[in-house]
């Protein structure tokens, strides 16, 4: 059984069982085919939402003014058939700003966006279900 992990993250298979009772894993230096991978399969299998490291770009992500350099996302549900990813962000860019926007709670968003976000990121990293 692998340890929870701590830095520097190792690139994949940490194992982490919180107070979810579930087992979920850190997967890092991930392609776009693996984030899709990790995405279907946590959300299809185990039914288990994911966490992602994203860097935002406030010209890339809708209803973002500012760009944030490190943010952990929820990811919920997912639809291939239009490529749409729905997270639950817990942050409220307009909140912070004045000029924020408008960003709490269920947002969908391209999968382009959200694996934007992951690429573009240092980890480049989810946390999933094994």
């Amino acid at each position: 059984m692998a340890s929870v992990a701590s830095e520097p993250w190792p690139s994949t298979g940490v194992a982490a069982a919180g107070w979810t009772g579930r087992s979920y894993y850190y997967y890092g230096s991930l392609t776009e085919s693996g984030f899709n991978t990790k995405v279907s399969h946590s959300l299809l299998n185990h039914s288990m939402p994911l966490a992602a490291d994203v860097k935002i770009l406030a010209d890339v992500w809708p209803n973002y003014k500012v760009s944030h350099l490190g943010h952990i996302i929820p990811l919920e549900a997912f639809d291939w058939r239009y490529m749409t990813i729905r997270i639950n962000d817990p942050y409220n860019e307009a909140d912070y700003y004045s000029y924020g926007g408008q960003t709490f709670g269920h947002m969908t968003y391209s999968q382009k966006v959200i694996w934007s976000g992951v690429v573009n990121h240092f980890r480049k990293a989810v946390v999933s279900a094994p």
